[in-house]
């Protein structure tokens, strides 16, 4: 897709590695000042985004998950500044259980204060633990401690001056001029079910 400006807005990609492949959470945040933001400010959001893998993720992530990088890049215009954050104390998840196959995963959806789809969103956890699920059902436990992990985020992207936003970039079918953010004020699990991302799969994606 060819460049999308979304003015004052970065993404954040968390990339990991499980089982040799590539995995990436894309993130969205506006600067909480109505200007571009700047390499500093990057760099604030980053270590935020390092004590949220620290001390919320990887917790509750299996071991066969390995932390690889955190590239944030400014979205304001194509050639926009980039902060790269790629080493950390805990390089790895916590949880001594197995994980399921990496397509294996469990969805948590972003909710602002707007109706409509482009004004939701989701993200799929990186690794989910073998033991917290039961046929096709994650246990209550491990849903709400996905849940409340989102949670976590949004604190401390505020803590660096930046709000986490969904970015709607396409409106009744057609491209947007320009992204267009809204603010996520809710996490939801809407069920307990365990979803598929098939490029999870070792050989897909990339």
């Amino acid at each position: 897709m060819a460049f999308q400006a979304a003015p004052n807005c970065v993404s954040a990609e968390m990339r990991f590695i499980l089982d040799g492949q590539h995995v990436e959470n894309v993130l969205a945040f506006l600067h909480a000042n109505p200007t571009p933001p700047t390499a500093g400010d990057l760099a604030n959001l980053g270590a935020a985004l390092l004590s949220w893998w620290e001390d919320t993720v990887a917790p509750i992530m299996p071991s066969a998950l390995s932390f690889n990088e955190i590239h944030i890049r400014g979205l304001s215009v194509i050639n926009d500044i980039e902060y790269t954050v790629a080493t950390s104390t805990q390089g790895q998840g916590v949880l001594s259980g197995a994980a399921l196959p990496n397509n294996a995963t469990f969805c948590i959806s972003f909710r602002s204060a707007f109706t409509g789809r482009s004004a939701r969103g989701r993200a799929y956890v990186p690794a989910v633990v073998r033991n917290a699920v039961t046929q096709n059902e994650l246990d209550s436990g491990s849903v709400e401690s996905y849940r409340s992990m989102y949670e976590a985020l949004f604190d401390l992207a505020h803590g660096a001056d930046f709000r986490h936003v969904i970015l709607s970039r396409v409106a009744s079918g057609v491209k947007r001029d320009e992204a267009v953010p809204f603010t996520v004020i809710n996490y939801l699990a809407v069920d307990n079910i365990i979803d598929s991302q098939r490029r999870r799969l070792p050989g897909r994606g990339e």
